[in-house]
């Protein structure tokens, strides 16, 4: 829709159009006693003069806009079409080949260059990547069509990974047909790991276990209902298992602590238990321990050595103030403590408990739950669980285990530089009776993850189970520093080595990050260096895909992108309503036109009263 925009926007200009009007009025009058019985066609004609007149004095002072519809501005980026696109068209990339009328951009930056004077652009497609979008102005006001995706989106799964542990790898099926599609996950060998039937939005959630150490390529194929297949590559670096260390003491022999043993030696982790036979007298047992390392006693370099610290409540009462003292500052140096909850510990007074326990609050719940069915991430079972008679609740902590009611079955507090654990789980090898080992693994995997003691820095930070590198796209290798001077190196596909810089935050937190742009797809290596003496001290592996590689997700990223820009322009409601508003070109009348009206009029008007006198 085209026409004048004539806006009266204050009230000097609305008395100065009143005044005006006033004059033409009075103009008329006396025109019209002067003509009417004399000829009334001449007096329709200076009327109609004495009205043009003022209509252009009253543009020349306040000019109306002409609002005309333009030719409209858009960028096709992949996967658009043309269809129904008037004016002019720009394209990026390979995108509109066959069409002769499109402008080619190497970059969507030099379109505010081409258009200085634009304010609106269409987008086609799947839209623009982070920094092309970055580069177009604040200002622009953008609107965007996506096209249509079929394949994987939202895809997560861990880049590093230790042999042994749970591996999940999640994210949604898109399409925009109706019809159902069959997702496999495979190992390097080819050999099924899991699959799952999917209709369109459909989320998926893979749990596997990593058995072999190195650079592992893992795939994700997909076949739709047109028998299409997409395979997509999952590159994870799987690392050997880092022994962990465990003490267990115990105030009898338990099967649960057997089951124990079994596992955390075949993960290869030494594992020291010491049972208490009689008053003072106490059996140690070890697996993966050398024999003269098995007479042990409590002290504060054992300790040190520990990674997790297991203790059931009759032992912990029966520690003496020196003993508590000593793990109390184990724990705050890094060392895991887990209490498994008993009548000894839960009936005894708060005061008795000691200052390790009071971020926990420990109460008898006679009639509460005696069985559950344990929560566990990527594992599902149905098994109930039997529970200690006790209740626990988190003062300054958080949920470790829940049930599938959200109940808590353990929690956990942070203490100093360790964690401190309680548990009224019970009867843990239950799951190896009943043939669910894997649930029995996991538990003893997330109890580890979160309360064992730390990892010695300096490390490296895994980028992310989101992140997919591309070359010619920014990276970054991040890492935990311990205020030691660190130097990093990167070597590509290719064999170069260069030396990456290292920054912190303004804050002097101990990560820093090193950003770099890969030139190639392919692995590279990063090394973590002691600056001063070159020592080793940590590795990593980077995978960069190709830009074939997970084009769907990308697609998917750069539509949310979009998206998003739009929901941020289109906040405010003044613009929402400018912009509905908005035909299209706008522009102030020439103030020439109003100027020859005037003259014109005022001409013929200075005529007619000459000849009539």
């Amino acid at each position: 829709m085209s026409g004048f925009d004539w806006i009266w926007p204050d009230a000097l200009s609305i008395s100065g159009g009143i005044l005006l009007l006033a004059i033409t009025g009075l103009s008329l009058r006396r025109s019209f006693q002067r003509l009417w019985r004399r000829s009334r066609p001449r007096w329709l004609l200076v009327a109609a003069c004495s009205g043009l007149a003022s209509l252009a004095l009253a543009a020349l002072f306040n000019p109306p806009s002409w609002q005309r519809p333009g030719r409209g501005t858009a960028l096709l980026t992949e996967g658009a079409e043309a269809d129904g696109l008037a004016g002019e068209i720009f394209a990026t990339g390979d995108v509109g080949q066959d069409l002769p009328q499109v402008s080619r951009l190497l970059h969507a930056a030099q379109l505010p260059l081409r258009k200085p004077a634009l304010t609106r652009l269409e987008i086609r497609g799947h839209g623009l990547r982070a920094a092309e979008l970055e580069a177009l102005p604040g200002h622009l006001d953008i609107d965007f069509a996506p096209a249509e995706l079929e394949g994987i989106v939202d895809i997560q799964w861990p880049r590093q990974i230790t042999v042994g542990t749970l591996a999940r790898v999640s994210g949604r099926y898109l399409s925009g047909q109706d019809g159902l599609a069959v997702l496999k996950l495979l190992d390097p060998a080819g050999r099924l790991l899991a699959s799952e039937t999917l209709k369109p939005d459909d989320r998926f959630d893979f749990v596997f276990r990593p058995s072999l150490v190195g650079l592992t390529r893992y795939q994700l194929t997909l076949e739709n209902g047109q028998k299409q297949t997409t395979n997509e590559p999952l590159m994870i670096e799987v690392r050997e298992a880092q022994p962990i260390r465990l003490f267990v003491q115990q105030s009898a022999p338990s099967f649960d602590t057997r089951q124990l043993r079994r596992w955390a030696g075949d993960q290869g982790s030494q594992i020291w238990v010491r049972t208490e036979i009689t008053k003072d007298r106490w059996l140690t047992q070890g697996t993966n321990v050398p024999a003269d390392e098995l007479d042990v006693s409590m002290t504060p370099s054992f300790l040190s050595r520990m990674d997790l610290f297991i203790i059931d409540g009759r032992s912990w009462m029966g520690l003496d103030a020196g003993q508590r003292a000593m793990i109390t500052t184990a724990v705050e140096q890094g060392l895991g403590l887990m209490l498994l909850a008993d009548a000894p510990l839960a009936q005894a007074p708060a005061s008795d408990r000691g200052p390790l326990l009071a971020a926990f609050q420990l109460g008898t719940d006679p009639g509460g739950a005696s069985e559950a069915v344990i929560t566990i991430p990527g594992l599902e079972s149905e098994s109930a669980m039997p529970l200690a008679p006790f209740e626990i609740a988190v003062r300054s902590g958080q949920p470790l285990l829940i049930d599938t009611s959200g109940t808590s079955i353990e929690a956990w507090a942070a203490h100093g530089a360790g964690g401190i654990g309680v548990s009224r789980l019970r009867e843990r090898h239950r799951w190896i009776t009943r043939g669910e080992a894997a649930q029995f693994g996991a538990y003893w995997s997330q109890v580890l993850r979160t309360l064992a003691r730390p990892r010695p820095l300096p490390y490296f930070v895994d980028s992310g189970p989101r992140r997919i590198e591309r070359p010619g796209e920014q990276s970054r290798l991040c890492t935990m520093g311990n205020g030691r001077a660190l130097a990093l190196t990167l070597r590509d596909p290719s064999g170069q080595v260069r030396s990456l810089t290292l920054s912190r935050d303004s804050l002097e937190s101990p990560l820093a990050c090193a950003w770099f742009w890969p030139a190639a797809a392919g692995w590279h290596h990063a090394e973590l260096l002691d600056a001063a003496t070159g020592e080793h001290l940590d590795h990593a592996s980077a995978f960069v895909y190709t830009q074939s590689d997970w084009k769907t997700a990308e697609f998917h990223r750069r539509q949310q992108r979009m998206l998003d820009r739009m929901d941020e322009q289109h906040t405010d409601g003044t613009h929402r309503q400018q912009r509905a508003s908005e035909t299209a070109f706008v522009q102030p009348l020439n103030p020439v036109w109003p100027w020859l009206l005037f003259l014109f009029c005022a001409a013929f008007l200075w005529v007619e009263r000459r000849l009539d006198s």
